[in-house]
C-alpha cells in the first residue's frame, strides 16, 4: 500500500513537471535605462543641502525565461546586461588638496562646483512573479546584479578660493577620470599647470583619478553585488510582442563607507571627516521585448 503510494506521488510529479515543462517559453528584452542614487545629502552649517543626484541614461539588454502555470500566472527570469549609474553634483564651500601626497602639497579652501557622471556595467538577474489580464501585465519580484565595472567623468572648479594662510589664490579647474575598479591611490597625471599660492608657484594635477584623495586603496569604491525589489508593467501587442516598464530599488549601501567623506569641512586636524551614509540604487527601464 505504501509503494502503491509512493509511486503515485512520483508520477503525480513527473506529470505536473512535464507539464509546467511544457509552458516553458523564451525570449528577449532591451530599451534604455534612468539610474540614480538615492542618499542623504550632506548640508552646511545653514543647513542647506549640497550634493544632488540626478538620473542618468543607459541601457539594457537580455534573454528571459518564462514559466506560466496557468494562462494568467507565472513566473520569469532574466540575464540583463545592464548600465546603472547616476550624475552627482556638489555646489558649496570646501577644501582642496593641491599636489596630494607630494612633499610641496598645498590645503586650499573656497567653493567647490563638481559635475560627475558615474556608469555601472552589471549584470542583473530578476526573478519575478507575473499576472496578465487580457493585454496588460503587471509584476513584482527581487533582483541580484554583479558590478563587472564602473567609471566616472566629470569636472571640478574650484572659486573664490583662499590658502591655509588666508591669501587669495586664482581660481583653477581638475578634470576627474575615474576608474572605479582599476585606479589607484593617489592617482593623478603629471603636475603640469602652476598656480600661486603664498608668494610660490606650485605644479599641480589637471586630470585626477578616482582614488586621488586617499593615501592607500584596498578595496574598489562600489560594492560589488546588489540587492533589491522590482516591479514593472506590460503591454502586449500580439502573443508575443510587448512593450513593458520597470522599477527596481536597491536595499544595499552601493558604496563603502571607508570612502565616503565630507566635501564640506576636515576636522581640527586637517583630516577627512567620515560620513558613512547609505546610498542606494533606483532604476526606472523601458523596454521592447518578445516571447517566443
Amino acid at each position: 500500500m505504501r509503494k502503491n503510494k509512493i509511486l503515485f506521488v512520483v508520477i503525480a510529479l513527473v506529470m505536473a513537471f512535464s507539464g509546467m515543462a511544457q509552458e516553458f517559453s523564451f525570449g528577449f528584452r532591451a530599451g534604455i535605462s534612468f539610474s540614480k542614487f538615492l542618499g542623504d545629502s550632506e548640508m552646511n552649517d545653514a543647513g542647506e543641502s549640497l550634493e544632488q543626484y540626478n538620473f542618468a541614461s543607459g541601457f539594457h539588454i537580455g534573454l528571459a525565461a518564462n514559466l506560466s502555470l496557468t494562462d494568467r500566472f507565472g513566473f520569469r527570469t532574466e540575464l540583463l546586461f545592464s548600465q546603472m549609474g547616476t550624475e552627482y553634483q556638489y555646489e558649496g564651500e570646501s577644501y582642496y588638496f593641491l599636489a596630494r601626497n607630494q612633499t610641496d602639497e598645498k590645503l586650499v579652501f573656497g567653493k567647490r562646483t563638481l559635475d560627475q557622471n558615474v556608469s555601472k556595467a552589471t549584470l542583473e538577474v530578476p526573478l519575478i512573479a507575473y499576472y496578465k489580464l487580457g493585454f496588460v501585465e503587471i509584476s513584482g519580484g527581487v533582483y541580484g546584479a554583479v558590478q563587472m565595472s564602473a567609471t566616472g567623468g566629470g569636472s571640478l572648479n574650484m572659486s573664490e578660493v583662499r590658502s591655509a594662510a588666508g591669501n587669495n589664490v586664482a581660481d583653477f579647474d581638475v578634470t576627474l577620470q575615474h576608474n572605479y575598479n582599476k585606479d589607484v591611490a593617489g592617482q593623478a597625471s603629471f603636475r603640469n599647470e602652476p598656480l600661486e599660492i603664498d608668494g610660490s608657484t606650485l605644479l599641480y594635477s589637471r586630470t585626477t583619478g578616482a582614488y586621488y584623495d586617499y593615501d592607500f586603496k584596498d578595496k574598489n569604491l562600489y560594492q560589488t553585488f546588489d540587492f533589491g525589489l522590482a516591479a514593472g508593467l506590460a503591454f502586449y501587442l500580439n502573443d508575443g510582442l510587448y512593450i513593458s516598464g520597470r522599477m527596481t530599488y536597491g536595499l544595499m549601501d552601493v558604496d563603502l563607507n571607508e570612502y565616503d567623506i565630507s566635501y564640506h569641512k576636515l576636522d581640527s586636524n586637517n583630516e577627512y571627516i567620515q560620513r558613512a551614509d547609505k546610498n542606494t540604487n533606483l532604476t526606472i527601464q523601458a523596454s521592447v521585448g518578445f516571447l517566443f
